[in-house]
């Protein structure tokens, strides 16, 4: 018998006449665990992660068939129906709220305070039953979160299902990127499976970045927790994860049926599907610090020609663009934007007429560079 369950959730009104649904697709008995949580296109115009999961809900389907789903998986496909509904003739605008103009994947719930004093006196030395009530903690914490329009809504009821979720992986994507993810430190050992299933060629690791994303916000009450209590064991923390699949032009099928594939080997990996997964491949990258990337910022408006492709790797003082004056002299208005570090060219930009300020090249370098704080790492 089959366990999928579908449900649409509806969300607060935000005009007269008007309606948004929230669906969220189930596999797994009720209780079953390990759990997993995945959600598609928070930042809604990056749209490859939305296929990825639609390929994946497939395979779990015939998954479930065979009586293969061991523990639970709980699915987003839309995770974001307000930003998806931002349209500007024929074009999606799904980064940041029209409203007030906040980044959809900022901003959430910071939960460790609020779960820390509430646990204060109720950890004991028995690990498994301290992991059910920091879960429990959050869940409450969760539900408390303010949620009066649609978009803290939708900030509050994402976060309440994500936290008590044992995996938690939130799918985006860059302007044209590799595929890579970003993750913590405590992660890494547990997420270099997943980076190695998915074939990332990036990996961006901070214990803050800045600006509360979706996944911190899983992740980071637990490791307020450990060392606010640090006298009491827990199990392991959830593996908390933002993956970048490339480019926003990658929405294809053959990518995306490729990426299902991982992933699926990956919770077989987890134990929440049964069967053998095939042997790891081996790691296309090596995990670096968020603080070691580079984000080239062009000086002036213009014209932008990339000098470099992504995948390339530069030196120190390499020219990456050049930005192009279209008004000025022949020969002359022409800005090189040149490299600060060596590294990975993992993202550039796809827009070709640069403004002051804007993020023109992503580079990963190996070291944390100077000025790069804890808490600041990420562009708007």
């Amino acid at each position: 018998m089959s366990t999928r369950r579908e449900r649409f959730i509806e969300m607060p009104r935000a005009t007269p006449g008007t309606l948004r649904l929230l669906k969220v697709v189930t596999w797994g008995e009720e209780d079953a665990q390990p759990v997993v949580y995945l959600q598609a296109a928070l930042h809604a115009d990056e749209l490859p992660g939305m296929l990825v999961l639609h390929k994946l809900a497939e395979r779990l389907d015939a998954l479930d068939a065979q009586g293969a789903i061991a523990g639970r998986v709980i699915m987003v496909p839309v995770a974001n129906p307000i930003g998806l509904a931002q349209r500007l003739q024929g074009n999606i605008l799904g980064r940041l709220e029209f409203d007030t103009g906040r980044n959809f994947n900022r901003g959430h719930g910071d939960l460790a305070d609020v779960v820390a004093e509430r646990l204060e006196g109720r950890l004991t030395d028995d690990a498994a039953a301290n992991g059910r009530r920091v879960r429990e903690a959050l869940a409450e914490a969760a539900r408390q979160m303010p949620g009066d329009d649609e978009a803290a809504w939708l900030r509050r009821s994402l976060l309440e299902m994500a936290v008590e979720a044992d995996v938690c992986l939130d799918l985006h994507c860059d302007h044209e990127a590799l595929l890579h993810l970003y993750t913590t430190p405590g992660s890494w050992p547990r997420a270099a499976g997943l980076a190695a299933r998915l074939g990332c060629e990036g990996v961006f690791l901070a214990d803050v970045s800045g600006g509360h994303p979706f996944d911190e916000a899983v992740s980071r009450p637990w490791s307020v927790i450990a060392e606010r209590f640090s006298d009491r064991p827990l199990p392991d923390a959830p593996l908390s994860a933002t993956i970048e699949l490339r480019g926003m032009a990658d929405v294809d099928e053959a990518l995306a049926a490729q990426d299902a594939d991982g992933l699926v080997d990956f919770l077989r990996d987890e134990g929440i599907v049964d069967g053998d997964a095939p042997p790891l491949p081996g790691a296309r990258c090596e995990a670096t610090p968020l603080a070691g990337v580079e984000h080239v910022r062009s000086t002036v408006p213009g014209l932008v020609c990339h000098c470099v492709d992504v995948g390339e790797r530069v030196k120190k003082g390499q020219c990456l663009a050049r930005i192009v004056d279209p008004l000025a002299s022949f020969g002359s208005g022409v800005t090189e934007l040149t490299a600060g570090t060596d590294g990975l060219v993992y993202a550039r930009t796809h827009h070709r007429m640069a403004a002051p300020g804007m993020v023109i090249t992503g580079i990963a370098g190996s070291e944390p560079l100077p000025g790069k704080a804890s808490g600041a790492l990420l562009t708007d």
